[in-house]
Parts: structure tokens; sequence; C-alpha cells
């Protein structure tokens, strides 16, 4: 099985949080893991926001840092 997401939780059990899917693992069952080089930001999603709406977005996702 292969999982695709954003790991929100990390220890004995990892939380890995997709696009309309949370799941939970043992990170003992984990036989290969990648940080993906591409975003999950579908290509080309900034171009149907406003310039307020990107610069709203990124300044979010600095905040979750």
């Amino acid at each position: 099985r292969v999982l695709s997401g954003l790991v929100k939780e990390e220890g004995d059990t990892l939380r890995v949080i997709g696009a309309d899917t949370e799941t939970r693992l043992q990170k003992a069952e984990i036989e290969e893991r990648h940080v993906q080089k591409l975003s999950i930001m579908p290509e080309g999603q900034e171009q149907l926001m406003s310039s307020r709406e990107f610069a709203d977005l990124v300044e979010y996702l600095g905040s979750l840092k």
C-alpha cells in the first residue's frame, strides 16, 4: 500500500493527512519513506487566485510552522 500526504504527528505512530483522508499507522510498518519534490497544491492553482488571496495563503501556510 502506498500513502501520500502530510505527516502531522510522528512518534511510534504516524498521523498522515491526505487530500480527504487521515491515516494512522505504526512507524514499524513502513518499508520506505520519501519526501515529495512537488507541492501538493494543484499546478496552476495560484493563477485562479487574486494577488491578495495568494498572499493570504502564503501567510497562512507560514503560520503553520
